[in-house]
C-alpha cells in the first residue's frame, strides 16, 4: 500500500480527481496494476541537474548557479512538485530575496533552465516554460555607469605599476583585451614578422577556456611600440609559454588578485601588496 497526496490546485473537486485516477484503478482491477510513479520536486530536479548538466557549464556559472540552487532555490522550493510551480509565487518570491536585482534575474533564470532541463528529461510535459512569465525588472540594466580611462590615465597608471603589471596594462589597453583574454596570451600567439597576434583563449576563475569555434578566434595588429615593450618583457621572463605567468603557480594570473593587490592601490594611491 502507498498514500499520495493530490493537490486542489490541480484537482479542485471529486470529478477531476476521480478522472485522474481512473486508468490507475481499472489497471487494478484488471491485475495489471504497475507502481505508480511519483510525481518529481524541484528537490529531484535539483538533484540531476547538479549532477548532471551543471559539469558542462563553465566553471563561472557552475559555482554561480550551484550556489544559487542550494542557498536560495532549494530552502524555498525543494518539497514543491514541479507541477505545481507558478509563475505568481516565483516572482513573489524572487521580488523578497534580500540580494542586488542581478542577482535577482540569476535566481529566474536558473529555475528557467532547470525546467528547460526538466523537460528534456521527460520529467515534465513539453510545453512553455512557466519561469518565462516570471518578470525581474531592472535585473538587465548597470547600476553604475562603466568608467572610461583615457590615454593619459592608462599612461599614468602604467608609469606607477611595477613590472609584468604594468606590461598587462600596456598590452590589454592597447589591443582592446579583457582581462581574462590578455592573462591567457602565450607566446607562441604572438606572429612578430607580421606584428600580429592570436586571441583564441581566456583564464578566468582560475579556468582556462580555448576557443569554441574558428569565429570566436581573432587576429589583431600589435603596434610596434607594443612589440619593443613585450620582446624587452620576455628577455626578463624565464618562463617560455606563458606571457604572464605566476611566480607562484607557472600558470596565468587571477586577476581578482591583480585587482585587488596591485592596480587599485596604484589607482587609489596606497601600498600595493606582494604576491
Amino acid at each position: 500500500m502507498r498514500q499520495e497526496t493530490f493537490s486542489v490546485a490541480e484537482f479542485p473537486n471529486e470529478k477531476a480527481l476521480w478522472k485522474h485516477l481512473e486508468p490507475a484503478i481499472s489497471n487494478i482491477n484488471q491485475g495489471a496494476a504497475r507502481p505508480v510513479q511519483a510525481v518529481p520536486t524541484m528537490g529531484d530536479l535539483a538533484e540531476k541537474y547538479m549532477a548532471e548538466y551543471l559539469p558542462k557549464l563553465a566553471k563561472s556559472t557552475r559555482d554561480t548557479d550551484g550556489s544559487m540552487i542550494k542557498v536560495h532555490i532549494l530552502p524555498r522550493w525543494k518539497d514543491v512538485k514541479l507541477a505545481n510551480l507558478r509563475p505568481a509565487e516565483v516572482e513573489t518570491w524572487i521580488e523578497g530575496l534580500t540580494m542586488a536585482t542581478i542577482s535577482n534575474g540569476r535566481a529566474r533564470r536558473t529555475m528557467k533552465q532547470m525546467l528547460d532541463r526538466a523537460m528534456v528529461w521527460e520529467m515534465l510535459p513539453l510545453s512553455m516554460n512557466p519561469m518565462s512569465l516570471v518578470k525581474v525588472r531592472g535585473s538587465s540594466k548597470r547600476k553604475k555607469k562603466p568608467e572610461l580611462l583615457t590615454q593619459e590615465q592608462v599612461g599614468s597608471l602604467v608609469e606607477e605599476l611595477d613590472e609584468p603589471y604594468a606590461t598587462m596594462i600596456l598590452v590589454c589597453a592597447g589591443l582592446g583585451l579583457r582581462v581574462s583574454e590578455g592573462l591567457a596570451l602565450k607566446w607562441e600567439d604572438f606572429d612578430w614578422q607580421a606584428k600580429t597576434v592570436i586571441i583564441q583563449r581566456a583564464f578566468t576563475h582560475s579556468e582556462l577556456k580555448e576557443a569554441k569555434t574558428e569565429t570566436s578566434v581573432s587576429t589583431l595588429p600589435v603596434a610596434s611600440i607594443l612589440v619593443k615593450r613585450l620582446k624587452a618583457h620576455r628577455t626578463r621572463s624565464t618562463e617560455r609559454e606563458w606571457v604572464f605567468p605566476s611566480p607562484r603557480t607557472g600558470r596565468p594570473y587571477s586577476a581578482d588578485t591583480l585587482l585587488a593587490d596591485h592596480i587599485k592601490p596604484v589607482a587609489l594611491g596606497k601600498p600595493c601588496a606582494g604576491i
